[in-house]
Formats: structure tokens, C-alpha cells, sequence
């Protein structure tokens, strides 16, 4: 792979001192394997944690029924299987939510199958008896209050991406983001063995060792704002990362901002930082760096390469700036689309217009002149093929025109691949 990029001394007030700053500008050259892998990243590793805390229930309940599960397993390593190949993992798109109301009927399961074999084995054993299934409660209540709500979130994430065009820009309100993202956070905090909690304000500080994660998402209007929906997948990588390289009592800043002309997603962490020798090669897929090699982790190992990947694929530029024990901060710009096509909510009337505006908040004006409610209202674009698009617009307004001049008409014209957006 040749790598591109730009370096310099990073300077500012908000800076990291003696950091460098490498602006990364190359093609990846993944095969299509490793494009799907890129894109169900984040979901499968949620299967490889699944299966870990599975099995480990599984081998308590070995003794008393080995059965149970059994469903389970079968439905995550037939998705996990799937997220090699885009195509399969539509086709088993239907299976996602299923997966959430097995897991629950066989946790139900399992917890009265072990309960009563307890009880057998204390009528046996009587005061002598001595609970062996401290391990198994314990897994029981991570995968029900930590992992099941992971699930819930991406699946919804994985099911909006998959029947949403690639490019589409959404509308989210901004405190259903945070929400989500703290309580995925939060739940990688619980399952992972690093001494380190997560608390997400200063004054929640209990112990020292608790990290603090300072997140912030702004868009044009107040509570809410656009984006592409894989990048609530890339902060959130982006945010782990900087967990994995950062010591305990750590401070990690996280930004989301749509000031109408770009998006700005900014991962700040006072962690170990990158070596110099290692800094231009993260990008790549499957590179670990070395001083964190020694952790384990069910990843795959290409959380930056993902970060990368799919901001060059929306016309943006990734900058890193990291110094050995003075910590790294990931910029990623993304422009906004100049051309919005205004989607309204499903089952209302298909009235749709093409708003050829030069901002965000030009958009969301054309909303509210229509008396559309925004908080049902999403806008969808398409970044890489923009001036292909224009020019179909340009052409069909030409048409149009000629049409018109011979054969008076109220329609209105749209480019000829109109795209569908939800509100999240």
C-alpha cells in the first residue's frame, strides 16, 4: 500500500504539544471481504463478545442441561458468518431482531434450569452445600443489562445502514446519539478487564482511576443534527480506541459538530500515544499498535482503517496528531452535501423537492416552509456521485424546460435515483 500524507508540528491552544500531524491521503486497496468486514465492523465484534459470554454460560451449564443456548449460538455464528459478504447479510437481515428475543427467552431459560438444579443440590447436599455459580449469575446479568441493550442499539444501527442508500445523510436528535453512545461505552467499561470505570461528567469522579469521557454533538439546529449513519459506528470506535491507549483517570474528548458545511468528528485523548515509527501504518487493515498489543480484545483490529475508509469514501480528510506519553487526537472533516433532496415521513403524501442549497440550515428553512415536522424529517444526499447528480438535475431541468414550453406541466422533476432517510 503506498501511503500519502502530510506531517508537521501540531500547534494551537488546544493542541497537544510536540505531537505530529499526519494528514493520510491513499487508497486502501481492501478485496470485498475486507470492505464488508470494514462495514459490519462494529456488529461483529458485538457477536464475538456474544459468543464469548454465551460460551461461558454454556460451559456452567453443562452439567445440568447443555441444551440451553443451543438457539442462540446457532443464530450468532450463522450472522457472524454472514458479515463477510454484504449480500448475505441483507439476506439475513430479518434474523437481527429475532436474535434479541431468543437471547431473552433462553436467558429465561437458563436461569430457571440452573436455579432449580441449585435447589435440588441443596436438598441433597444441605448446609454443606456451596454455590458454584457465582461465575454464572455474573455472566447471566452482564449479557442481560450490558449486552442486550448493545444489541438493540445496532441492530437498529445495522438495519437503518442496510436499507438506507450508502451516501444518505440522516437527521438524529442529538440527545438520542449521546444516550446510545453512553450506554454502549459504558458496557464495554463493565466487560472488559481494565481497572478504569467510565463517568461522563467531572463531578460523577469516584476513584481516581474512573475515565472520564467528555462527549459533545452540535448540528445547525438546536437538538439535532445530520450525518451519515456510520459514523456513530466510527466515533465510537474512535472513543474505544482512545480508552485502550489511555492509562486509568484518563480524560477523553469527543466532538460531533455540523456546523452546516461540515462535519467534524474529533476523538482528543491524554493517553500513551502512538510511536513515530508506528503513526503512518494505523490506517492499515488489520494493524494493532505495539504498545497495546499485549491486551486482548475481540476486535478485528481495523477500527482506524474503517475510520479512514469511509471518510475518504465521503469526500473527507483524516488527520492524526500523537506524541509518545503526551496522548492522540483523530480529526475527521466531512463536507456537507451542497444538493439536499428533502425526504418526508413515511405514509404521508410523496411529495418530494430538490433544495440546491449551499448549507444545512438553508434545508431545514425548506422543512419548515413546507410545515413539515422536523423531528419526522431527514435529509439524504449523495456525496462521492454530487456532481454527477447535479449535472442529472441540470439535464432534466433542461428537459424540462423544452417539455414545458410544448406541454404545460406541474410535476417536478427529481434526479433518477430518489432516496429514502428515517429519523433516528
Amino acid at each position: 500500500m503506498s501511503l500519502e500524507y502530510n506531517e508537521e508540528e501540531e500547534k494551537g491552544d488546544d493542541s497537544i504539544a510536540g505531537a505530529k500531524v499526519i494528514s493520510f491521503d491513499t487508497e486502501l486497496n481492501l478485496t470485498e471481504e475486507e470492505k464488508a468486514r470494514l462495514i459490519f465492523h462494529s456488529f461483529a465484534n458485538l457477536i464475538n463478545v456474544l459468543l464469548d459470554a454465551v460460551g461461558k454460560c454454556r460451559v456452567a451449564l453443562n452439567m445440568v442441561d447443555d441444551g440451553v443456548f443451543e438457539e442462540t449460538l446457532r443464530i450468532v455464528t450463522e450472522i457472524g458468518k454472514s458479515l463477510s459478504s454484504i449480500s448475505n447479510t441483507i439476506a439475513l437481515l430479518f434474523k437481527l431482531p429475532i436474535l434479541k428475543t431468543k437471547i431473552v427467552q433462553e436467558i429465561d431459560q437458563a436461569k430457571k434450569t440452573f436455579t432449580e438444579y441449585e435447589q435440588k443440590q441443596m436438598a441433597i447436599s444441605g448446609s454443606s452445600f456451596t454455590p458454584i455459580s457465582k461465575a454464572f449469575w455474573k455472566d447471566i446479568r452482564w449479557i442481560e443489562n450490558n449486552l442486550l441493550p448493545i444489541v438493540e442499539i445496532r441492530t437498529k444501527e445495522l438495519t437503518q445502514r442496510l436499507t438506507l442508500p450508502g451516501d444518505a445523510w440522516v437527521m438524529y436528535k442529538t440527545e438520542t446519539l449521546r444516550k446510545n453512545m453512553e450506554t454502549v461505552l459504558l458496557a464495554v467499561a463493565k466487560g472488559t478487564i481494565m481497572v478504569s470505570g467510565i463517568v461522563f461528567r467531572e463531578e460523577d469522579r469516584k476513584v481516581a482511576t474512573d475515565m472520564l469521557v467528555d462527549l459533545e454533538f452540535r448540528g445547525v439546529q438546536e437538538g439535532s443534527i445530520h450525518l451519515p449513519p456510520v459514523f456513530q459506528d466510527v466515533m465510537r470506535d474512535l472513543i474505544m480506541n482512545a480508552r485502550k491507549y489511555s492509562l486509568p483517570g484518563a480524560t477523553i474528548k469527543a466532538r460531533m459538530i455540523n456546523d452546516g458545511t461540515k462535519l467534524m468528528i474529533e476523538v482528543k485523548d491524554n493517553g500513551l500515544g502512538i510511536e513515530e515509527s508506528e503513526i503512518t501504518h494505523i490506517i492499515e487493515y488489520g494493524v494493532r499498535g505495539s504498545n497495546v498489543a499485549h491486551r486482548r480484545t475481540l476486535g478485528g483490529g481495523f477500527g482506524l482503517t474503517k475510520a479512514y475508509f469511509f471518510t475518504k469514501q465521503f469526500n473527507g480528510t483524516f488527520t492524526v496528531a500523537s506524541g509518545i506519553g503526551v496522548g492522540s487526537t483523530f480529526t475527521l472533516l466531512i463536507p456537507c452535501p451542497s444538493s439536499f433532496r428533502l425526504m418526508l415521513p413515511a405514509g404521508t403524501h410523496p411529495h418530494t423537492s430538490v433544495i440546491d442549497k449551499t448549507n444545512a440550515r438553508s434545508a431545514s428553512a425548506e422543512v419548515k416552509r413546507k410545515d413539515i415536522p422536523v423531528e419526522k424529517s431527514a435529509f439524504a444526499s449523495t456525496p462521492k456521485d454530487n456532481q454527477m447528480e447535479r449535472r442529472r438535475a441540470m439535464n432534466q431541468k433542461h428537459s424540462s424546460s423544452a417539455t414545458s414550453s410544448a406541454t404545460p406541466s406541474s410535476s417536478t422533476h427529481m434526479p433518477s435515483s430518489p432516496l429514502s432517510t428515517s429519523y433516528t
